[in-house]
């Protein structure tokens, strides 16, 4: 795990606008039990792009879990519907 933290990280400096190393980060995070880093990372993968729906679900749950409830309605709200 630090080894990939540590890949992303240095590819991020070099695309600082890349959603999915951010999201990728955000996961990376997550898994390590560190929530805070990876709710940092989602919602800036979030403002930049559109991250897969597994993303967006853990996004979602990390803002409740904060009792960003407002900011997790936002992103619900973003989610298209299906048939």
């Amino acid at each position: 795990m630090p080894e990939i933290r540590r890949l992303a990280q240095q590819a991020l400096q070099q695309r600082p606008e890349w959603f999915e190393l951010h999201a990728l980060l955000g996961e990376v995070e997550l898994l390590a039990n560190n929530p805070t880093s990876a709710l940092e990372h989602y919602d800036r993968a979030e403002q930049l792009g559109r991250p897969a729906p597994t993303t967006v679900r853990d996004h979602i749950r990390l803002l409740v879990g904060n009792g960003r409830y407002a900011d997790a309605a936002k992103l619900l709200d973003r989610i298209p519907e299906t048939a």
